[in-house]
């Protein structure tokens, strides 16, 4: 397991979520400092986007590229921009295609529904703004991990409903938190101690943070295991670790996909832990990870 020794808990028992924050950031941002390098996109601009920071890189003046929406992960409380920038590059260089890197309001201090309704409100601005991001609407993507995936699959569900914009194109959820209520799964019994990055104590407590109603928890927008129709949704490619206590729920995510008769490409990273597409570097295969999104992308012609 290479990234045990690159990334501390991200929550440690009786630390603030400031100082949890603080922590956090600090040490991915100097993991990127260390093993990496920017790198180089030719247009890059920041924005604000329903009072949250957002940044778009763009490579090209090209018309009509694909867009990419973007979510970080941190159990909808840890994290922002910066934790994905490195990725937002690679996938805007990659794909040759433009990428919103969009963030939220973070829990505790703001529960349910606002960091779903700010990514929302990401999806109506990038429509919005579809002329100026050079970008096609039938070719817009969601791409999220962890926390971050079950944001991107919320859009995938809730965008298949609407008529107002085209539907999306592709579907990216990286080891996407999509049950709430992580415990009943085996795998999260076999990797919910302290030693593979994401402990079921600090699931639960992210869990908690977020739905502070606990109606939430049956909420099938933000458990998305819950949802019942599966069948308009976007081709999906769901990456999953070995050593993750999400890995169970995000297979039993895909079938559910599948057996709806959708796309979906599912991938799980042997010998691997919770956060490995935030620190690609440390992987066996550092190019594997960016090299599955591209075949993908490539597979559905974006």
């Amino acid at each position: 397991m290479h990234q045990k020794n690159l990334l501390s808990k991200q929550l440690v028992d009786g630390m603030s979520i400031s100082d949890a924050r603080k922590k956090s950031n600090a040490n991915i941002n100097l993991a990127y400092r260390l093993f990496t390098q920017k790198p180089h996109v030719a247009h890059v601009s920041d924005h604000i986007i329903n009072g949250c920071p957002a940044r778009v890189y763009r490579n090209s003046d090209a018309p009509l590229q694909t867009v990419m929406l973007n979510f970080h992960g941190g159990g909808m409380a840890l994290f922002d921009l910066e934790v994905d920038d490195y990725n937002c590059r690679r996938y805007c260089i990659e794909n040759n295609c433009t990428v919103v890197n969009a963030s939220y309001r973070l829990a505790p201090e703001n529960a349910y529904p606002a960091a779903h309704n700010d990514a929302w409100a990401a999806f109506e601005w990038l429509h919005e703004h579809i002329e100026m991001l050079h970008g096609d609407p039938h070719k817009v993507v969601v791409i999220g991990g962890s926390a971050g995936g079950n944001l991107a699959g919320f859009i995938a569900h809730k965008a298949a409903k609407k008529i107002r914009h085209p539907n999306l194109a592709a579907q990216i959820l990286i080891y996407p938190w999509v049950d709430m209520d992580s415990a009943p799964y085996p795998s999260a019994q076999l990797y919910g101690d302290k030693n593979y990055i994401l402990s079921l104590s600090d699931i639960n407590w992210f869990a908690q943070s977020y739905c502070q109603n606990p109606n939430d928890f049956n909420d099938p927008s933000v458990n998305l295991i819950k949802q019942t129709d599966f069948s308009k949704l976007a081709p999906a490619l769901v990456f999953s670790a070995e050593c993750d206590i999400l890995r169970d729920q995000d297979a039993a995510y895909a079938r559910k996909i599948s057996d709806a008769g959708v796309l979906v490409r599912y991938l799980e990273y042997k010998d691997n832990v919770h956060g490995f597409h935030s620190i690609t570097f440390a992987l066996k295969k550092p190019n594997q990870f960016f090299d599955d999104v591209r075949a993908f992308m490539h597979e559905l012609s974006l």
